[in-house]
């Protein structure tokens, strides 16, 4: 069972600094990979290999030590939370959909985040298969794992009653929307509304791999067109 805290103004600031430490951890985790896939016309395979499982082996340290913190709000998932998640995935679909009919109704003609952009940038223009390898891992492995971890799970736990929904959820869905780049507030608006989406995947039923499973599938199919895109435009 989880213990029960007393919560005192010096534990909120030992939270605070513990969860400082897991954004700034996940941060160099991921800037690094990707500061090489920006920067270097010929990456090498044995540089992509290393951080292909470094990626990896980080991305299950954050999940070991959330599950052995909060081990009742890492449970397998039945037939039952998987129908009801792809629903979840349906409705940020619908969603995305919307912000796209919006910024075609706004002249913008549906482009995508800069977020998108700048995953695509990594890629370059002609990616040789350890690149793509790295790219997948750090979008569809990495980021739904230590993302959920970080802006939903260690989140809630810190700071937030376990009864509490609305305040977790809105500082959620905003800090989330904070770490995707943004280029108006209408792309913002629309990370917050998939924290929000996501936050609500992990508090239906206080499992953190249902956000995890609704993140993987809102990425992996975003990540397979660009990396079409990139390859067949």
């Amino acid at each position: 069972m989880e213990k029960q805290e007393k919560v005192g103004i010096g534990l909120y600031i030992l939270r605070a600094l513990k969860f400082v430490f897991w954004l700034v951890l996940y941060l160099v985790a991921i800037s690094i990979p990707q500061a090489y896939l920006l920067q270097s016309t010929a990456p090498e395979m044995i540089y992509l290999l290393i951080a292909s499982i470094a990626i990896i082996l980080v991305s299950l340290f954050f999940w070991w030590k959330f599950s052995h913190a909060y081990p009742n709000n890492i449970r397998p998932l039945s037939k039952k939370d998987i129908i009801i998640d792809i629903l979840i995935y349906v409705g940020l679909v619908l969603v995305k959909t919307a912000y796209g009919y919006l910024m075609e109704a706004m002249g913008s003609g549906g482009e995508s985040t800069a977020n998108d952009q700048a995953l695509a940038m990594m890629l370059g223009t002609n990616p040789n298969i350890w690149v793509l390898i790295l790219f997948i891992i750090m979008t569809v492995v990495a980021a739904p794992i230590i993302e959920e971890v970080i802006f939903r799970g260690y989140l809630r736990n810190y700071f937030f009653a376990k009864k509490s929904v609305i305040l977790p959820m809105i500082i959620s869905a905003l800090l989330f929307s904070s770490f995707h780049l943004s280029a108006d507030i209408f792309s913002f608006l629309l990370y917050a509304a998939m924290g929000a989406i996501l936050y609500y995947a992990y508090y239906r039923n206080n499992n953190l791999n249902d956000a995890i499973l609704v993140h993987f599938f809102n990425n992996f199919p975003a990540v397979i067109f660009i990396i079409y895109s990139t390859l067949f435009a």
